[in-house]
């Protein structure tokens, strides 16, 4: 075993690099089809340059083959094949520009939290705070939450810088136009990490229209926030120890407090508004979403997944924005930065073929297309 070691020391004792382990790979490239080459060349359109020192607030001429491919659609969805590329937020920050400025879009909805949006739209409409606090990753855990809702501030899933520079742009925009556009996320809270983002909103609407249902509540925040973390990854590992009674616990809570809503809407809807009654109901939405999500998830760690139980969270991003579309009048846009959701029996009423202005969703959304069916 000795010589052993001492061979394999003195045979890699002069590689300086540790690509020069590999055996040299074999070509792989082969020359692309005549006719894939010929489409490529007849639809493509030459962009400005996205390099440094790129003014990304300037003529926007390069992008005007959108307005065809546009036409008269309300839900436009933009995507990436990766995240966290500054180039495709510097590309995303341009073309929503060219959707508000040419276009006449009137809102951008991102795939980011319902709860924690409602912050960043009033930023963008010009409210006090600072958008990167705002856009900074939430803190986990219990602390500072309360029933009243009185405890740390809503916030969401980090962001990358050119998502904030796109929102003060936006911020810019709207303190000189005729029309604002609006901000909304369509997304479960901090990305599926925790339900505190919605259910502390929730709690201050309880305690004002049906302070006997906090005690639900409160049973969901105690057993869900030691699990929280800044995406879901954090409770999905953190279920995989915790024991199944008390799963069901946060759930039967959380389904309880969602049968309240339903059943007392007519009480809570004469006690705090139509418009309260519904953004509190999206909440609460939003945290039975979140915890199947995570439930769905750590099953799949454990070894007995069911692909049909990861579905939660695409059906919520889908109900939210035909919500928001159901509530908007004809000439809203939409734009939002990621995954579009899946398909529903409802998705023939979202074809191209709405009278008004068109909705925009910048989103990369495999399932886009089912539930708003392209041109």
């Amino acid at each position: 075993m000795h010589d052993q070691n001492h061979h394999d020391h003195d045979t890699h004792a002069h590689i300086g690099d540790l690509r020069d382990l590999h055996p040299a790979a074999e070509p792989a490239l082969t020359a692309a089809p005549v006719e894939l080459t010929r489409w490529v060349t007849s639809h493509s359109a030459r962009l400005a340059d996205l390099g440094p020192g790129a003014d990304s607030e300037g003529p926007l001429h390069d992008l005007e083959p959108l307005r065809d491919l546009v036409g008269d659609a309300r839900v436009v969805a933009l995507g990436e094949s990766s995240h966290q590329i500054r180039e495709f937020g510097l590309m995303r920050r341009r073309i929503l520009r060219f959707l508000i400025e040419r276009l006449g879009f009137t809102v951008y909805a991102m795939e980011y939290g319902a709860a924690e949006g409602r912050a960043v739209d009033a930023w963008v409409q010009g409210g006090s705070g600072d958008i990167d606090d705002l856009l900074a990753p939430a803190n986990g855990g219990a602390q500072g939450n309360g029933a009243d809702g009185a405890g740390g501030s809503v916030k969401g899933l980090g962001q990358p810088a050119e998502c904030g520079d796109t929102l003060r742009w936006l911020r810019r925009h709207n303190s000189g136009a005729a029309q604002p556009v609006r901000f909304v996320g369509c997304d479960i809270p901090t990305a599926g990490g925790s339900l505190r983002p919605v259910l502390e909103p929730v709690a201050a609407y309880l305690t004002a229209v049906d302070p006997g249902a906090l005690p639900f509540l409160n049973t969901a925040l105690e057993i869900s926030e030691p699990l929280a973390g800044g995406t879901v990854m954090v409770p999905t590992y953190a279920r995989l120890g915790l024991e199944p009674a008390v799963q069901d616990r946060l759930t039967a809570a959380l389904a309880r407090l969602l049968g309240r809503f339903t059943d007392l809407r007519e009480v809570y809807t004469e006690r705090g508004g139509a418009e309260a009654y519904a953004t509190a109901l999206s909440d609460v939405r939003a945290a039975v979403t979140t915890d199947r999500t995570q439930r769905a998830m750590a099953e799949a760690f454990a070894g007995t997944p069911d692909g049909l139980n990861l579905s939660a969270r695409e059906r919520y991003l889908a109900d939210t924005l035909l919500e928001l579309l159901d509530r908007s009048r004809p000439g809203i846009a939409s734009c939002s930065s990621r995954t579009m959701p899946t398909s529903s029996a409802r998705s023939t009423r979202y074809r191209a073929h709405w009278p008004g202005h068109p909705w925009a969703i910048c989103s990369p959304g495999r399932s886009a297309r089912t539930t708003f069916p392209s041109r």
